[in-house]
């Protein structure tokens, strides 16, 4: 079991270097990491490395995807066989099984946030579940970093009509 430290990962790191240590360190075949946006309801990809499925920067509405959902309540997944989930059968849930994934896990971050790795076998994840839980920390530090600051609904409104009242006077 690794530390941070140990796995030369930093809070510094660029969420992408950080991907690339934990697929390799996990030996996933993909790893994602994802910022999870409640009030507009979407997850966008931070960083991505392996087997390609969604890019960084791809957004997703948040009810497409069994394990980003769940991880938007605070909560893990972990399946050692999507095909032995019953509710695996959101878009992209099925997605994932077409690019030919078969098992994996997602931990929620404190940041609002999640990272996510799947793998071509199925196969059994607990100790790798607990060890990026035990990383989550830092992760979810380093995607905090990487955010824009987040505005409230009320704040998006204040700013769309500042920027209809000063596209009014520039018309007047």
């Amino acid at each position: 079991m690794s530390s941070a430290s140990q796995l030369g990962l930093r809070v510094e790191d660029p969420p992408a270097r950080l991907a690339d240590v934990l697929r390799e360190r996990l030996t996933a075949d993909r790893v994602s990491i994802q910022h999870i946006d409640p009030l507009r309801k979407v997850f966008t990809v931070v960083a991505a490395s392996g087997e390609k499925l969604f890019s960084a920067g791809s957004e997703l509405p948040l009810d497409s995807s069994t394990q980003i959902l769940l991880a938007a309540d605070g909560r893990s997944f972990v399946a050692r066989d999507f095909s032995d989930v019953a509710a695996w059968r959101r878009p992209a849930d099925l997605l994932v099984r077409a690019a030919g994934f078969r098992s994996g896990f997602t931990v929620p971050l404190d940041c609002g946030g999640a990272v996510s790795f799947s793998f071509a076998d199925v196969g059994d994840h607990d100790r790798r579940l607990d060890e990026v839980r035990r990383l989550a920390p830092l992760l979810g530090r380093a995607v905090r970093r990487q955010e824009p600051p987040q505005l409230t609904r009320r704040e998006s409104e204040l700013l769309g009509a500042l920027d209809r009242g000063l596209l009014f006077k520039e018309i007047g």
